[in-house]
């Protein structure tokens, strides 16, 4: 099974018919599951979760293969700052994802992560890209 953190991200509203086209199982996982009603089916389940909530994060990645993390917060602000998701729940994932026994991890990026962009988000990308190669 394959579960999409971020599952109505842009990028996870692309690939769910791509992967259930291959014959994928999927796990489509939103802090608000309703906007994923329309890909309900035989081979997809969906659930609540949130990358600042530890036991949802448990909770999806027991039982999968893989990990697509296609989640981001540039816009986001307070709780919901790109420090707290970007950074620190991807962290928070990636560790419980290789507790969990997923065997792959696929973390959506992008082209201006690097450690001396001037925006944080950017700069928050280029560590986790960082964190997921060491773990």
């Amino acid at each position: 099974m394959i579960l999409i953190f971020g599952a109505t991200s842009t990028i996870g509203q692309a690939t769910i018919p791509l992967l259930l086209e291959a014959g994928h199982q999927l796990l489509l996982t939103s802090r608000t599951p309703e906007k994923l009603e329309a890909f309900a089916g035989d081979n997809v389940e969906i659930i609540q979760a949130d990358l600042l909530d530890e036991a949802s994060i448990q909770q999806a990645c027991s039982g999968v293969d893989m990990v697509l993390a296609s989640v981001a917060s540039l816009f986001g602000y307070g709780k919901n700052a790109s420090k707290h998701v970007d950074y620190t729940g991807h962290l928070r994932l990636i560790d419980i994802a290789r507790e969990a026994g997923v065997k792959h991890f696929v973390y959506m990026s992008t082209q201006e992560a690097t450690h001396d962009n001037p925006v944080s988000f950017f700069r928050n990308k280029a560590k986790v890209e960082d964190y997921l190669r060491a773990s």
